[in-house]
């Protein structure tokens, strides 16, 4: 055999299989199993585990299939997301398949081992056979501190390898052990011989080592820091994954050795660590170190409670920990953190008023307050928060115009305020500010310094053409996503493989087929929609639960059900709502994410009734009626949809008077006015 073992793993226990990986490769056989002629080694090397992700693929790729078929083992990383995980069930199956006979090892790093716990942690395809008959529970390696723990766990996997006991294989090695130690107790007696000197040669290896923990902690300080800078705006961050594992476990070893300035410096390097993995969206690993950083910033401040210093990092660990919180929808931790942070950098402030650096802090904090104040749909606290933080940004503007980091932070908040505008129905004051903020990015974007900037305008234009919507305006909004759709191509030629830039293209190109719809370009939206929809099959395959890939995709699907209702093609109009359907119903609990499913419902009843199925349409809008987002509700758009669902069910008691207050405040989206016979939008 070529390999030892071939790891079998999904992609969301990626850590756990490279470490598992060393491990094997690292572990020294017991002499008596060395030097077969099947093994000549004192090593498990080499295992394959695969580094590539699958989702581009319907099937295993060739160059998997024979490194199966060149493994002398199996083994099965097993827990909830492995047994979600399409590929490792295939992996399981062709294996069974093509390496008949040969073991298959599972290793439990998470779950249950129980077959019928909703936790299983069992893969499908290890509990039945291709025919869907049951196999007899498998004898897992359980990593679990519980079960066997780490070395017992690995001391399972290495006899299973080896074909030899399990009780045999610990005896060698506790026999390997007892050894070691005995060399050591009889060198015991030499080393208190020269103990004396020894004093001496350790104050000066002291002395290395802590020169050495220095230059380590500086490099990885630059690859963090200085190496960041240069691979970010370039969209290449992926370069750096090693470097974070390796930078998490180092510092994870060192634990709290060193003094304050030591400790300082770690903080900030696991903090530079968490913003990497944050931008690489592996939020679980960005939290451990973003709570690692904390910790160790929360021990200085309680030692020094009057160093500003240690109160800053505080607080920037604060907010990191909490925009993990928030992009996590997790509203509560989100609040308890952001709150934290506004209360450091009020502290900060009300001791140094004319701190530049402590006057943006607060910027930050009162924009991240007014942001929770939006996703609890309290549109007035936000507006308050919104603006008191653009207000002190633009003084700060004013002192130091050639400030570019300012720029981008007020067009920022420009956007946060024309959103709480919108909310409040202030449509008019909002396209004022949305304008402002997509003339300052756009500025950023034009001067080429840094890609992220493109991204974020396009996402800019692309906000400010559904507020274009809500006013009636869609050739407007038409000009504007034609923009963002241009934007986000010439970032993709930039860098074709950014994952970001591609999602954001296939929003924009979705959204323009809406207004092209709207405007006669049939069959330009078809195509456009098509191509997309083909995209994002390719992407979604494998995807698992990435919400984002989903709302892309059922906001396409929608788009599609429109144009065939266009069509004349009512059935399958029926057809991709129902799917779109399926699909916001898992994002319910996100913000917004019950006004979304009410129009994917509404736009299915409509298919419904194209159909002749009136029953059918009606339980559908009643259901659209019960999925909107009471705290959305608030919005325009939200109001318009109860309106237009209320009038389809014969229940508006008086249109007329709703129409009239949503047209007082400039609202004319021809997508969510019931208006018979015009195009109802897909809720882009």
């Amino acid at each position: 055999m070529r390999y030892e073992a071939f790891i079998s793993y999904s992609h969301r226990d990626k850590t756990a299989a490279r470490r598992l990986q060393n491990a094997l490769e690292n572990y020294r056989l017991p002499r008596a199993l060395r030097l077969t002629p099947d093994r000549p080694g004192r090593r498990l090397r080499p295992v394959f585990r695969d580094d590539t992700e699958l989702a581009s693929s319907d099937d295993l790729t060739a160059s998997i299939i024979q490194a199966m078929k060149e493994s002398a083992a199996l083994i099965v990383v097993c827990s909830p997301r492995a047994t979600a995980s399409r590929w490792t069930n295939e992996e399981i199956r062709v294996f069974r398949r093509v390496a008949p006979g040969r073991p298959i090892l599972p290793l439990i790093i998470d779950g249950s081992p129980e077959r019928a716990a909703p936790d299983c942690a069992f893969p499908e395809a290890l509990l039945c056979d291709e025919h869907g008959a049951e196999l007899p529970e498998p004898l897992a390696a359980d990593l679990r501190p519980e079960a066997d723990g780490r070395r017992g766990a690995l001391l399972k996997l290495v006899a299973g390898l080896l074909g030899v006991g399990v009780d045999a294989l610990r005896q060698r090695d506790q026999q390997r052990r007892l050894r070691a130690m005995g060399a050591i107790t009889a060198g015991a007696l030499v080393i208190s011989l020269v103990t004396l000197t020894l004093a001496v040669i350790a104050e000066r290896a002291r002395d290395e080592a802590d020169l050495r923990r220095g230059q380590a902690e500086s490099l990885i300080d630059f690859m963090l820091v200085d190496l960041r800078a240069r691979l970010e705006p370039i969209g290449r961050l992926d370069l750096l994954d090693d470097v974070g594992e390796q930078a998490g476990e180092y510092f994870q070893a060192l634990g709290t050795l060193g003094s304050d300035e030591e400790l300082l410096a770690r903080a900030l390097s696991l903090r530079q660590l968490g913003e990497v993995q944050f931008a690489r969206r592996d939020l679980p690993a960005a939290l451990e170190a973003f709570e690692d950083s904390r910790e160790l910033t929360a021990a200085l401040l309680d030692r020094h409670p009057s160093q500003a210093e240690y109160r800053f990092e505080q607080s920037q660990a604060e907010f990191w920990v909490g925009y993990v919180a928030w992009e996590s929808d997790d509203l509560a931790g989100a609040e308890r953190s952001f709150t934290a942070y506004h209360d450091h950098s009020r502290n900060l402030l009300e001791a140094e008023p004319d701190n530049a650096d402590y006057q943006l802090e607060m910027v930050y904090a009162l924009n991240n307050l007014g942001a929770l104040a939006r996703a609890r749909g309290q549109p007035n606290v936000a507006l308050t928060h919104i603006q008191q933080a653009n207000a002190l940004n633009e003084r700060l503007l004013l002192a130091d115009q050639a400030d570019d980091t300012l720029r981008y932070e007020l067009a920022q908040g420009y956007s946060w305020e024309g959103s709480a505008l919108l909310d409040r129905g202030e449509l008019a004051a909002a396209d004022r500010v949305f304008s402002r903020g997509a003339e300052l990015m756009k500025a950023l974007w034009e001067n080429g310094e840094d890609m992220r900037r493109g991204e974020e305008y396009a996402y800019l234009l692309g906000i400010h053409a559904n507020l274009k919507w809500h006013r009636g305006e869609v050739n407007a909004a038409d000009d504007l996503l034609g923009v963002c759709e241009m934007t986000f191509r010439r970032l993709i030629e930039h860098d074709p493989s950014n994952d970001s830039w591609i999602r954001g293209h296939h929003r924009c190109t979705l959204w323009l087929a809406e207004t092209g719809l709207h405007l006669g370009r049939y069959d330009d939206s078809r195509r456009q929609v098509n191509d997309t929809l083909v995209a994002l099959e390719t992407a979604t395959s494998g995807a698992g639960d990435d919400l984002e890939l989903a709302a892309i995709q059922a906001l396409g699907l929608c788009m599609s059900a429109r144009l065939h209702l266009v069509a004349g093609q009512a059935e399958k109009a029926r057809d991709d709502a129902r799917e779109c359907e399926r699909l916001r119903s898992d994002t319910v609990g996100r913000g917004g994410a019950g006004v979304q499913l009410a129009l994917a419902r509404d736009l299915a009843g409509e298919a419904e009734f194209a159909l002749g199925h009136p029953d059918r349409a009606r339980a559908r809008w009643q259901a659209a009626t019960l999925a909107l987002d009471r705290q959305q509700e608030r919005t325009p758009k939200a109001r318009a949809l109860r309106l237009k669902l209320q009038w389809r069910l014969g229940e508006a008691d008086d249109p007329g008077a709703h129409r009239q207050a949503l047209h007082d405040m400039g609202f004319a989206d021809p997508r969510y006015l019931p208006t018979s016979g015009a195009l109802a939008g897909t809720g882009s």
